[in-house]
């Protein structure tokens, strides 16, 4: 049987996962999934037995729990929520199609890293720190955070 690649990395950190429900610890995954044999056991090639799950989610998951994933996802889901809220209620205002087209690239990036690990990079973060303080700016620009009789008179100034 020939040893597998991609899947049975993900399939190794599902392995660590169930018995680790807490997570084994950030930047942990190779060296637990290769000493405790989940590598081993996922049939995992020799080859990318150095090598974590191109999916950032299970990566994730194995190493920083439940808690850690669902916290890993709010941070992504709630710039992407924001950039679409107040992106589609500023559909008029060119602010509201940049948040709008953040929120694209976000999209874009979150399903990108079902299949490759590269948010984990620093120079994909750098701009995703820069995407977060432009859809911060933009949404305040907006007042986005004000009381709606506020927010309407703002939107009427900076048309």
């Amino acid at each position: 049987e020939e040893e597998g690649g991609r899947e049975t990395l993900n399939t190794a950190a599902q392995m660590i996962l169930a018995d680790h429900p807490m997570g084994i610890g950030a930047n942990n995954i190779i060296a637990v999934a290769n000493g405790e044999g989940y590598y081993e056991r996922a049939n995992v090639g020799t080859s990318n037995r150095g090598a974590a799950p191109h999916n950032i989610y299970w990566t994730t998951a194995a190493e920083t729990g439940y808690i850690g994933l669902v916290a890993f996802m709010i941070l992504l889901l709630r710039p992407l929520l924001l950039a679409l809220s107040c992106g589609w209620r500023n559909r008029k205002d060119r602010r509201g199609d940049l948040l709008l087209g953040l929120a694209t690239s976000l999209i874009i990036v979150y399903m990108h890293s079902y299949f490759e690990k590269n948010f984990f990079y620093d120079q994909v973060q750098y701009i995703f720190a820069i995407n977060l303080g432009l859809i911060a700016g933009l949404a305040e620009q907006l007042g986005y955070w004000s009381p709606s009789r506020q927010r309407r008179r703002n939107n009427n100034n900076n048309v």
